[in-house]
């Protein structure tokens, strides 16, 4: 992001956040140097009441159960080291995707992949965003002050089809813009 996180955090509290959010919706990040890979905690608060987190001790253990899961139940053959390359790597790699992706889906994601999607947000258009496959870029989007009452109204259309943990900030921003939307 070359940003350090006040900076971005500034980025999305004070300049892209909705005007009708300002000191309702703030960003949480925090770095554990001691751990391997420097790992970190990631979350969003409403109102000060934490709406989902991120963080090495609930995604690992469930990507490795669920990777593990998956790759016995497709009968995925174990990476082995022939002594110029992994073999089955890519098969691998297959399977911890789609079950990474799933877990996404679910609320259940690495910290890495919101550093991603915030990379991905300031790199794109927010009409992109807001259409987003990403729930983590959506929720970014639907947050942001360049997204007009006209295309709220729009994504109001689509709320019950909505992820259940991304429901609650797409319902803030209904009801913060005075939005009518089905519940």
């Amino acid at each position: 992001m070359g940003q350090s996180w006040s900076g971005v955090r500034r980025r999305l509290e004070q300049e892209l956040l909705a005007e009708s959010l300002r000191g309702r919706v703030r960003y949480f990040m925090t770095k554990y140097p001691a751990a391997n890979d420097d790992e970190a905690r990631f979350s969003i608060l409403i109102d000060n009441k934490e709406m989902f987190n991120s963080n090495v001790f609930t995604f690992w253990p469930m990507y490795i159960q669920s990777s593990e899961a998956a790759k016995k139940e497709l009968n995925t053959p174990e990476r082995q080291w022939n002594g110029k390359h992994m073999e089955f790597d890519s098969e691998n790699k297959e399977v911890e995707q789609t079950v990474e992706d799933e877990l996404l889906y679910k609320g259940i994601f690495p910290v890495y992949a919101f550093t991603n999607a915030l990379r991905e947000y300031f790199n794109q258009g927010i009409e992109k965003s807001i259409c987003s496959e990403n729930p983590l870029i959506r929720i970014l989007a639907v947050l942001d002050r360049r997204v007009g009452k006209r295309t709220i109204e729009r994504v109001s259309k689509n709320f019950s089809a909505e992820l259940e943990w991304v429901q609650p900030f797409y319902k803030l921003r209904l009801e913060a813009e005075n939005v009518e939307y089905e519940k």
